[in-house]
């Protein structure tokens, strides 16, 4: 009677494989949902804050594009060089002779600085404006800045060539797609060009300034004298791509605008 009484107890109080099952089926939906409404909240909310609008998205593009294609001569206000103002050493100041490959130089003290503008990956393309068929080709940006080291020092070097006279103009960066880690824009890069040989071709803010010549490229003869013959500038459009990288916004990708050698070193 004890023992009918105890097998009673014992198999209401035990739990069917069916009923375990649908316990666990349970408890793996009540993790997805879990999971889900996590992401979704990550997703729409938190992500979103870390999205930058439009005007901060050109605020950061525009300072990194100063280092992209900045201005790394002599008279760079991107470098600080090893003088106790930071300017530019006096012309009376022997510059440190790096031989064959680099010539003259002068030390600067804010190299570490330049470069976290640019990511680890960051690349320059290469392209030729006066020729479509021209190939892209890209440059790591770290090797190709006109900087040396060395015995742990850092220096800007002379480039070769100067400004080029045939570009007519950089316009402004426009966003062209972004997320929350990055973001590409585009800028447009407008040259005068003519492929005769015997005629220049400048912009026109290049010689006396009328309102016929307005945003024209003006063709030049021989002796740098108005044909009174007036040209489009041709217009490229490029990308110029940024990262966030270790928390900070760097350069991931840019054009060179052809202003300084392709070819820094």
């Amino acid at each position: 009677m004890n023992n009918n009484t105890d097998n009673q107890v014992s198999n209401n109080n035990s739990v069917s494989p069916k009923n375990n099952s649908k316990i666990v089926l349970a408890t793996i939906l009540a993790i997805i949902a879990v999971a889900l409404a996590t992401y979704l909240v990550y997703d729409k909310v938190l992500n979103k804050d870390e999205m930058l609008s439009d005007d901060e998205a050109l605020k950061i593009g525009n300072e990194l594009y100063t280092y992209a294609n900045g201005n790394y001569g002599m008279d760079s206000e991107l470098i600080k060089w090893a003088t106790p103002d930071g300017k530019h050493p006096d012309e009376d100041e022997e510059p440190v002779d790096l031989g064959d490959d680099y010539g003259d130089a002068y030390e600067i003290t804010n190299y570490d600085e330049i470069m976290r503008h640019f990511s680890k990956e960051c690349k320059r393309v290469c392209w030729d404006y006066t020729d479509s068929k021209d190939q892209e080709s890209e440059q790591l940006c770290e090797k190709d800045l006109p900087f040396v080291t060395k015995n742990d020092k850092h220096y800007a070097i002379d480039e070769l060539g100067g400004g080029n006279v045939n570009i007519a103009y950089v316009g402004d960066l426009k966003v062209k797609n972004k997320t929350s880690n990055k973001i590409t824009f585009t800028i447009d890069y407008a040259y005068c060009y003519t492929d005769n040989d015997e005629e220049t071709v400048v912009y026109y803010d290049q010689v006396e300034e009328t309102k016929e010549n307005k945003n024209k490229c003006v063709v030049l003869n021989e002796d740098g004298d108005s044909t009174g013959e007036l040209l489009n500038p041709s217009v490229f459009t490029k990308d110029f791509v940024i990262v966030k990288e270790d928390g900070n916004w760097k350069i991931l990708k840019y054009y060179n605008d052809n202003s300084r050698p392709c070819s820094a070193q």
